[in-house]
């Protein structure tokens, strides 16, 4: 296979020995090549903009640039960039996000190599890319979703960004300039937070978030 012919992979995570497994493994097939890493967020916005990329794997929880707004910024971009999350996050709820956003599938790092070839090969074909149990929680949520009741789902995409960046200490105004808003606009939504969430402060949501796997330290 020419390596025109090949699936251009790059790889979007802070852990260096991740990066390095993955290499190992992908760069063994004969249908795959790398072409670039990116221990941050705004190192793999640069990644794509500079490279031909067929297939990101992202772990939403990459530092410097929330997942979300990586991963729509990257669609913006119009290079037909398949994104897929490979990440130790294995809550639905941020699956959800993730996929309304634009990524294309979903796997947990627990994963073997041929589950891992096989959804980089599914979303490269242009389709989704979910595991058994994330297609139980997601079929549960179309065909029930009366039954869904975690407060977190009644939070907007950029309140749960907001939520996720306090619980990793950042200030009101330090979270105003990662998001490019207002200091008062962080208020607000912070505000929300703790009333939807039932929450008192940020001690409190901070708890709350690692509890439930939406930062990690």
């Amino acid at each position: 296979m020419s390596e025109s012919q090949k699936i251009r992979i790059a790889i979007a995570d802070d852990f260096t020995m991740i990066r390095q497994a993955l290499d190992t493994l992908l760069t063994k097939q004969d249908d795959i090549v790398l072409v670039g890493e990116a221990s941050d967020g705004f190192e793999a916005l640069d990644l794509v903009r500079k490279k031909e990329v067929d297939v990101l794997l992202m772990e939403p929880l990459i530092p410097k640039k929330d997942g979300i707004d990586l991963t729509k910024d990257i669609i913006s971009l119009e290079r037909n960039v398949r994104i897929l999350i490979l990440t130790m996050d294995k809550t639905s709820h941020n699956a959800f996000r993730m996929l309304r956003a634009g990524a294309m599938g979903w796997l947990p790092k627990t994963v073997d190599l041929e589950q891992i070839l096989e959804a980089i090969r599914t979303v490269h074909s242009g389709k989704v890319y979910l595991p058994p149990e994330l297609q139980r929680s997601f079929a549960e949520r179309y065909v029930r979703p009366e039954s869904i009741s975690n407060p977190e789902e009644q939070l907007s995409d950029r309140e749960f960004q907001v939520m996720r960046l306090l619980a990793q200490g950042n200030t009101n105004r330090e979270i105003s300039q990662m998001l490019y808003v207002g200091v008062k606009t962080i208020d607000t939504h912070r505000a929300n937070l703790l009333r939807k969430l039932g929450l008192r402060n940020n001690s409190d949501l901070t708890r709350f978030a690692i509890q439930n796997g939406f930062v990690k330290f």
